[in-house]
């Protein structure tokens, strides 16, 4: 039997997956991350927590060490603060092409050989610079989580060119042919809301996250889409504050042209994709609240464009997609 470990780590949580012969066996979370490294001062503390938890799977699964074949991690595992920093890898990226790429390192808490998934960079030959700097793309976990989307659902990227929407604390849109990850676009998305509505004036005007559209929301995401277009996005947050001012607009109304506002110039990186290249349709992964700001906003962006909705429901993305390149790593 061929066992591997997985750890998907995040800023926050990590998770530990045990695999027995390309089957889920158990699972482990933690609350833990690259913060755990910023906030001890040290990059020795997540790697030490990290074995904690790889312990808890084989106490519970009665094994040793020696009864695995093998230790993975990704995410932000191989950031600057996180268990070894590894440098981006270059696209296009397949997930064949991806695995075989993989950096191998002794990790001292581990006491062993363990490989690490990096992330992944678009990006001109030359270094960045000011004259240049628009042209740099980058995301760290989103790229194994893609791979785990095309495992699961093969048919909507077989011969196809897809633009695959990423929303979270930073939105990503990677652009793929086929089954193959070619060019990516960067965005700040639920960090720069967060951001907005905690530590600005529209605190008081947005007291909570929109959890849903309805008919009206969706009037209000997108009259706060087409206020970035037309008036510019400082003007269009400022307006945030106007509703709650001089209206008698509900909390949700707010939220949602608030959504609007955030994450409407996101979709500029399909446009500017779709000046050179052509694009067959657009997916949404993420959670439902996600699919369907994005997706009423792509409908009023690009009705021409089809979008389908991709949720992860109580499946992991990023351990889909570790299974898709276990045949590929040593």
């Amino acid at each position: 039997m061929k066992r591997f470990v997985y750890f998907d780590s995040g800023t926050t949580n990590s998770r530990a997956y045990l695999i027995e012969d390309g089957t889920l066996a158990d699972e482990v979370r933690g609350s833990v991350g690259t913060i755990t490294n910023v906030m001890n001062g040290s990059n020795d503390v997540l790697p030490q927590e990290l074995f904690k938890l790889y312990e808890v799977l084989l106490h519970r699964n009665e094994l040793t060490d020696a009864d695995v074949h093998g230790i993975y991690m990704s995410g932000m595992a191989t950031s600057k603060n996180g268990v070894k920093e590894i440098g981006y890898l270059r696209l296009p990226l397949s997930p064949e092409s991806y695995a075989v790429s993989a950096s191998y390192a002794e990790v001292p808490a581990f006491g062993r050989e363990v490989g690490f998934l990096t992330g992944i960079v678009y990006r001109p030959d030359e270094p960045g610079c000011l004259d240049n700097i628009e042209l740099f793309h980058n995301a760290r976990g989103e790229e194994i989580e893609l791979f785990g989307i095309m495992e699961k659902k093969p048919e909507l990227f077989s011969g196809k060119n897809c633009a695959v929407i990423m929303p979270g604390t930073h939105t990503h849109i990677l652009f793929t042919k086929d089954r193959t990850i070619t060019s990516m676009c960067s965005s700040i998305g639920g960090e720069l809301f967060q951001a907005a509505r905690e530590h600005t004036i529209l605190k008081a005007s947005v007291p909570v996250i929109p959890e849903g559209l309805d008919e009206e929301g969706k009037r209000a995401l997108i009259k706060g889409y087409h206020a970035v277009q037309e008036l510019g996005f400082n003007r269009a947050l400022y307006m945030v504050r106007t509703f709650d001012l001089f209206s008698e607009e509900n909390d949700n109304v707010r939220g949602c042209f608030m959504e609007g506002v955030v994450n409407a110039d996101i979709l500029q990186g399909i446009v500017n994709y779709r000046k050179e290249h052509a694009l067959d349709q657009v997916i949404i992964a993420g959670q439902e609240i996600y699919a369907e700001i994005f997706g009423t906003m792509l409908s009023e962006a690009f009705p021409e464009l089809p979008f389908f909705a991709v949720y992860p429901g109580g499946e992991s993305f990023a351990l889909s997609g570790f299974m898709n390149l276990v045949p590929h790593l040593k």
